[in-house]
């Protein structure tokens, strides 16, 4: 063996989608938006990830004018209104549509989480808030690779918890804290048993694990 790791699945979505969306049959050069997700930049065309179940709202389409224009007349690419990230964020993850899903904001660095919740008119969790779980390389690679086993029934978890392994690589496992606790019983990780024990977590009616990308969110609502 060379010792070379394989570009993760969410990596070659990601490029697949670039690929796709700029040499698209409608792709246009001056109308094109980005999103951030994964610790990468993504140029997209609007036009082709408009039409899904997710719609801006007027308010968010006002709201949003005035920057997106400055970012025009200073050369520079504007963001995508939340039904185009909704909508090009549900394709990658192979989901039918936006329906039940909301933007949660990771970081500066990783940008945008697609997870269950309620949206606001912007698209966003209006419940959801996303932590990044802190730990070691090896103890991230070792929870999403529980989360993974979760998610393909390869291990058995609560029946009070759902996992989703999603296309692109993203694996999401939703319940209450108490019963995330006790399918993480063993085998437990010590970096998400510190964020469970977060006061946001805590005080939360359910939690959603995300691990995508080589890194580990909590979501609590």
């Amino acid at each position: 063996m060379s010792g070379r790791r394989s570009k993760p699945a969410f990596w070659w979505a990601c490029n697949l989608a670039v690929a796709l969306t700029f040499f698209g049959p409608h792709a246009s050069w001056a109308d094109t938006c980005n999103i951030r997700i994964n610790a990468m930049d993504i140029t997209v065309d609007p036009e082709q990830f408009s039409d899904g179940s997710a719609t801006a709202t007027r308010r968010e389409r006002a709201l949003s004018w005035p920057t997106r224009s400055l970012s025009r007349l200073r050369g520079n690419t504007p963001g995508c209104p939340s039904n185009v990230t909704l909508t090009f964020l549900a394709q990658l993850e192979g989901l039918p549509d936006t329906t039940g899903y909301c933007l949660a904001e990771g970081d500066a660095q990783s940008g945008w989480l697609l997870v269950p919740g309620d949206r606001n008119f912007r698209g966003r969790c209006q419940a959801s808030t996303c932590e990044r779980v802190n730990g070691t390389a090896t103890d991230l690679e070792n929870l999403t690779r529980t989360l993974t086993a979760f998610a393909y029934g390869e291990r058995p978890s609560s029946p009070e918890t759902t996992s989703v392994a999603h296309a692109s690589g993203a694996v999401l496992m939703s319940a209450t804290r108490s019963a995330l606790q006790r399918t993480f019983e063993t085998g437990a990780s010590a970096a998400l048993s510190a964020a469970m024990s977060s006061p946001t977590a805590i005080a939360a009616s359910a939690i959603t694990v995300t691990a995508v990308g080589g890194g580990v969110w909590l979501c609590s609502n």
